[in-house]
């Protein structure tokens, strides 16, 4: 999440390699992470090893309406992306997320 916020922000292609090694629950997490951003409008792009994310400083996301999956780590993340959204980033599935931090609000 921060890698990905931090990127989009940056001039350029950010590349991120290693990510074949990546199994499990944790797998599925980077999947939920990327087609989330993607949904915002975020340019993303992924192979079996690598994701590169094209940014810019003056980068948006458009809002919208989107799953963070009961990931509490994706919620904070997409959270933080409504900062530099155009439009509102609604966050649907919150429920484990609240009872995992109940202080957090979206």
């Amino acid at each position: 999440g921060p890698l990905m916020m931090l990127a989009l922000r940056s001039e350029g292609v950010s590349t991120l390699t290693g990510l074949a090694h990546i199994r499990g629950r944790s797998a599925g997490r980077l999947r939920n992470f990327v087609k989330a951003f993607r949904s915002l409008g975020a340019d993303i792009e992924t192979d079996e090893d690598t994701m590169r994310i094209r940014g810019s400083f003056s980068n948006t996301l458009k809002g919208g309406k989107v799953s963070c999956g009961g990931d509490p780590l994706l919620a904070m993340a997409l959270s933080a992306a409504n900062l530099i959204a155009d439009g509102e980033v609604e966050i649907t599935d919150l429920a484990k997320t609240e009872i995992a931090w109940p202080l957090f609000k979206s």
